[in-house]
């Protein structure tokens, strides 16, 4: 019964939280519709970032394992800790935005350089880590937008109590399995860049 119960609060969805959903995807999207605009414009510079950061993995220089994890980590971070300030109303999406940008931006840059085999680096590189961070971005997007809405509502709305639930133990419960999971990916994605499997000389070379 136990279990039951806190499963159904950590799947539990706050106050108005597919509008918050809504929210925070719209942002992303426009984002990653920014983003992939702006690659073309923004060629020179992305292109010599992007081959910087070949070129020093190339050499042998795999990154360590807390640098990965602040670079995997660090929206989620900021966009939780929004969570305990009004402004966290503006920048909750704003957060979802630029994270959308980076995402498209990135992708779009290394495709434009590379091609196919871009394609490919980039997934390997921070694609299924992509995939499986986002979600858990937008989890802990939707709650703090949540309870900044709150705080703005008790400030200069109806003026009572904060709901119990906005800052429940589920909603730190929340920000430490995520967490947690960003640590395993951190950890697989160095794993994949020392292995060696992406020929990164031969994506350099085709420049």
């Amino acid at each position: 019964m136990n279990k039951r119960k806190a499963i159904s609060e950590f799947v539990d969805i706050p106050d108005r939280g597919l509008v918050w959903l809504c929210v925070v995807s719209v942002a992303f999207a426009a984002g990653v519709f920014a983003g992939a605009l702006a690659a073309p414009g923004g060629a020179e510079g992305g292109a010599q970032f992007i081959e910087a950061y070949l070129e020093g993995l190339s050499a042998g220089g795999v990154p360590g394992l807390l640098p990965l994890l602040f670079e995997l980590s660090a929206f989620h971070i900021a966009v939780f800790l929004c969570g305990f300030s009004m402004l966290g109303v503006v920048l909750a999406p704003g957060l979802s935005f630029v994270r959308g940008f980076s995402i498209a931006y990135s992708l779009a840059m290394f495709v434009r350089l590379y091609a196919f085999s871009g394609a490919v680096a980039a997934y390997m590189l921070f694609g299924v880590c992509t995939i499986v961070s986002v979600p858990l971005f937008f989890m802990l997007a939707v709650q703090s937008l949540s309870a900044s809405v709150e705080l703005m509502g008790g400030a200069f709305g109806r003026g009572g109590p904060l709901r119990p639930g906005a800052y429940g133990r589920v909603y730190f419960i929340r920000f430490l399995i995520a967490m947690l999971i960003l640590s395993l990916l951190a950890l697989a994605q160095r794993c994949i860049i020392a292995s060696g499997v992406i020929d990164l000389p031969a994506y350099i070379q085709t420049r």
